[in-house]
């Protein structure tokens, strides 16, 4: 019978070893919380309403007007999905 190490134990034995490529540094989490906290601020004082969009779209209709807005430009080329093996 072939047993696998549970993902936990996986992860604590990398550590011992000394990879430490699946955690995050102080420094990184430091700067995401400056990152979100004033987004998940506006967010729960805000309650802004998501704005649904076509299923396989790039994107809700107002996106051309917001991107344009941020100096933003997308390609006109067909979306095509990569597959991931």
């Amino acid at each position: 019978m072939l047993t696998y190490a549970s993902p936990n134990r996986a992860l604590i034995l990398d550590a011992f070893k000394g990879d430490h490529s699946n955690f995050v540094r102080d420094d990184e989490l430091d700067i995401a919380w400056k990152i979100f906290t004033p987004l998940l601020h506006h967010i729960d004082e805000q309650k802004p309403k998501p704005e649904p969009y076509a299923y396989g779209s790039r994107a809700p209709p107002s996106y051309d007007a917001f991107a344009a807005r941020y100096g933003i430009s997308r390609s006109d080329q067909p979306y095509t999905q990569v597959a991931q093996h």
